[in-house]
């Protein structure tokens, strides 16, 4: 298989278009089960199989890089930036969870996500689980 996406353009434009079309539609089936608590099955269904759908969707657009070609993934992808976000990802994967409920479990009111809430979880979380993780690795 490796061999036919090397040498024929079709399969590989295929592939990037599957690997996409997986992409975006882990986000964007979300948007008709949000906020609707009857359309509990499609919630359900979209919880288990929008993480697998991402990971296939990615490995797909990757796949040709295996076979030799898509030159500008692997310069990206390939090169020496992606060192340090490789060496703390796993930390943060592991100490973002225990943050998050450390938090929520010290607030003393109810907690209302707007955008702007989310926006300033988000970046205290990331900021402060990378911080926690540097001084766990080191």
């Amino acid at each position: 298989m490796i061999e036919m996406i090397y040498n024929n353009a079709a399969p590989r434009y295929l592939i990037y278009l599957l690997g996409f079309v997986f992409m975006i539609s882990s986000v964007a089936w979300q948007t008709p089960y949000v906020g609707d608590p009857t359309k509990t099955q499609g919630s359900v269904a979209y919880a288990t199989m929008s993480f697998p759908l991402f990971v296939i969707g990615l490995s797909f657009i990757l796949m040709p890089a295996l076979a030799g070609k898509a030159e500008a993934f692997r310069f990206v992808f390939g090169s020496q930036t992606w060192t340090l976000l490789s060496s703390i990802s796993i930390g943060m994967y592991y100490c973002v969870p225990f943050i998050a409920i450390f938090y929520f479990m010290s607030t003393q009111h109810q907690i209302t996500v707007t955008y702007y809430m989310f926006i300033y979880y988000f970046t205290g979380n990331i900021v402060f689980a990378t911080v926690l993780n540097h001084v766990i690795v080191l």
